[in-house]
């Protein structure tokens, strides 16, 4: 029996899922324009890439001497992007053909497999493989050398798919990990949180810079920094040696990667996933695993029903968005995106080691909304298929809209007392207008929650939207976005202005008041505006859930 993949049934497999895939984004037209934005975002890089190379080349031709290392680095850097976008698109993917039980009958594993990783690598190669040759020519073309026409668009080709395909073989190793580690797949959500948060650190500190420096100097000083001795072996500075040692490396990583990759593969699509609440890794008795949910869940239940005026049918719905939200919180993707037009503040903040009262106002605003739109925006359609079971039963339209509102609540109260703790120790914000914007944190996420629960009855939305390339998830509509994000701001925005000491003192000045009493002013202000449309779309809520027929 042959080791190696049929070449025509692997390029078979590739090109079917590559035109499933090309014809989904055309069949998508939000997914269609955010490609076509893309790639015009990424012209004025590329055409400063091409000069920065034709710049180097130049030099290099009037004998400029180019240091070993930036050399190698140059070549380097887009093995390290393609092991990070290969590992980051696989592990954010389900890592199985489509109509598997089909493609696994029809064809060897051999051959699906390789299928499925030429598919990965071309899918990111090919809209890349055009910079990497144009930069390359570039260069060459400034150094007038026409072997370094071949040779630095081929390394850089090389290193990219190499590093492509050694990123697919993580995210495989990263799937395969958890549907064998029972303590990983339990926590698996708050793995992705944490995994994201260090993400968000890095991005936002001004380690991130010398952290891939790091990263780029420590790959170019190990055997992959001979691709950049091929790349440019024309040149004295480069290693002939090093460049025969890149190909030879080249022909020995691709069948040890391909091995890896079908193994790995072969235990995640044949092997049985462990179940998140076994310990040992071994399915367990049914009866007893079913058993200790019930348990947990009935005590999360009583424990919610012993909250003051909740009632049981109220600390139910709070009991199941809650576990809803921890097992799928890929649903929530949404409430993420205002955080990177926070970027650059934040990382001004953290370079200045200071939080800004204006930052604070709008770290505790933010989360105050976010609390809303996670639980309550869209509360009809978060039911799914259930929603006709939901609607028959005798649950009232007050305890549907106060579970969900009490499971944000439960949420965002202890997020914003949180920010209003760290805020007293990095913020120069003195303590009662602290403790003030804080109270009013925390009355906006109560009334919050009943805005988003109003917006989201008015503009329902049951459609499944793509989130990733795997994942599907039933997502507020841009319309109740928009109304709640628009109520919200307009009952926020009084408090928050008064909470900033330059407004505070001109409209103090303005109106001959004391700033205290201004920023007292102010904060009720936000608070009754915010309670008087919390009472009006909670109660529309209630009544559309009563109300819904099919």
């Amino acid at each position: 029996m042959t080791l190696l993949p049929n070449p025509r049934r692997t390029a078979l497999i590739a090109r079917t899922e590559l035109r499933r895939r090309a014809r989904a984004v055309a069949g998508d037209s939000r997914r269609a324009a955010v490609f076509a934005f893309a790639a015009l975002g990424s012209l004025l890089p590329m055409l400063v890439l091409t000069f920065v190379a034709y710049v180097f080349g130049s030099g290099a031709a009037d004998g400029e001497a180019l240091s070993v290392s930036l050399a190698r680095a140059a070549i380097v850097a887009p093995l390290v992007f393609g092991t990070f976008m290969g590992a980051a698109r696989t592990a954010g993917s389900s890592a199985r053909p489509d109509a598997e039980e089909l493609l696994l009958t029809a064809v060897p594993h051999r051959d699906a497999a390789a299928g499925m990783a030429l598919t990965e690598v071309v899918n990111v190669l090919g809209p890349f493989s055009v910079p990497l040759v144009v930069v390359g020519l570039a260069f060459a073309v400034g150094a007038g050398s026409v072997v370094a026409a071949v040779t630095v668009p081929l390394a850089a080709l090389l290193a990219v798919t190499v590093g492509l395909f050694a990123g697919v073989v993580v995210g495989v190793g990263y799937h395969l990990a958890v549907a064998r580690i029972a303590l990983l797949a339990r926590f698996r959500t708050l793995v992705s949180i944490v995994l994201f948060g260090a993400y968000m650190l890095i991005l936002l500190s001004d380690s991130a810079n010398s952290a891939f420096g790091a990263v780029l100097t420590a790959v170019a000083d190990s055997p992959l920094g001979w691709y950049g001795d091929l790349a440019f072996v024309a040149f004295p500075f480069a290693s002939t040696t090093g460049a025969v040692a890149a190909v030879v490396l080249s022909a020995v990583a691709f069948p040890a990667l391909l091995f890896a990759h079908r193994s790995l593969t072969e235990r995640l699509w044949f092997g049985d996933a462990v179940r998140p609440g076994s310990d040992d890794g071994d399915d367990g008795d049914e009866s007893t695993i079913t058993s200790t949910a019930t348990s947990t869940g009935q005590s999360r239940l009583a424990a919610l029903a012993g909250l003051p005026f909740v009632s049981r049918p109220t600390a139910t719905v709070a009991a199941k968005s809650l576990r809803r939200t921890w097992r799928a919180p890929i649903q929530l993707v949404y409430v993420i995106y205002p955080v990177f037009f926070a970027i650059v503040p934040l990382q001004e903040a953290i370079a200045a080691g200071a939080l800004s009262v204006e930052l604070f106002v709008t770290l505790v605003v933010y989360v105050a909304w976010a609390a809303g739109a996670a639980f309550t925006l869209n509360p009809l359609g978060d039911e799914g298929a259930v929603l006709p079971v939901t609607v028959t039963t005798p649950l009232s339209g007050r305890a549907f809209v106060g579970g969900r509102a009490l499971a944000g609540v439960l949420v965002g109260v202890p997020a914003v007392v949180l920010a209003g703790a760290a805020a007293s120790l990095v913020s120069p914000a003195t303590l009662p207008v602290v403790a003030s914007v804080t109270g009013l944190g925390v009355v906006l996420v109560g009334c919050s929650t009943a805005l988003a629960a109003g917006a989201g009855s008015a503009f329902p939305k049951f459609e499944a939207s793509r989130v990733t390339r795997s994942r599907k998830a039933v997502m507020p509509g841009l319309a109740a976005f928009a109304l709640y994000s628009v109520l919200f701001l307009v009952a926020a925005l009084p408090g928050s202005v008064v909470s900033v000491g330059v407004a505070r003192e001109f409209v103090a000045s303005w109106l001959s008041l004391s700033p205290t009493l201004v920023l007292g002013t102010g904060l009720l202000a936000s608070a009754a505006l915010a309670a008087t449309l919390a009472v009006v779309a909670g109660a529309y809520a209630a009544r559309a859930f009563e109300r819904y027929r099919f």
